[in-house]
Order: structure tokens, then sequence, then C-alpha cells
């Protein structure tokens, strides 16, 4: 598995989900506090972006694009990825 493809699994239907249930629960709350907390010094623009940008209609790729921010998964995953190994949180993808 690429490590963008760990984060391009945000629209898991539940039988998908629930392969690897307790990895995705555990990976889904630290990128949501990534996303409220860590990105960009805790201002939570790109998630506020995202919800302005659901609101007005918008779904599926062209939703993600908004989160995306411009990055790749795989620089999303990066970023994530590097902000908890600072906190001393190590996370394997696809091991």
């Amino acid at each position: 598995m690429a490590r963008g493809d760990g984060l391009r699994k945000v629209s898991l239907n539940m039988s998908q989900f629930t392969e690897n249930e307790n990895f995705n629960d555990g990976m889904g709350l630290l990128v949501t506090t990534d996303f409220l907390h860590l990105e960009d010094d805790g201002s939570r623009e790109n998630i506020v972006a995202f919800m302005k940008a659901r609101r007005e209609g918008k779904s599926g790729e062209d939703l993600l694009k908004v989160l995306l921010a411009g990055r790749t998964w795989e620089q999303l995953s990066d970023d994530i990825l590097a902000k908890w190994r600072s906190k001393g949180i190590k996370i394997q993808i696809g091991v």
C-alpha cells in the first residue's frame, strides 16, 4: 500500500471499514485531530473550507480536492505522519 492510500480510503463503505475496524477508528481520530488542531497551527482552515463546500453541495472528488488544498494524497499523508511523529507517535500504514 502506498503512503497516501491509507488516507485515500476516506469514503469506505461499512463492510470495508469493519475489515480493519480498530485501525480505521484510531486513524480517523488522528486525522480528525490533525485537521482540527495541528494543521496550520490550529487554524482549521482546510476543514472549515471542506465543511463549507459540503454545505454548498460539493461531493466526491470535488469535495476531497477542497480538503487536500492543492496537495496529493501522498503529501497529505506525509504531512500528517510527520506531525504525529514529532509528538512521539509513529503510525505505520500498510504493515
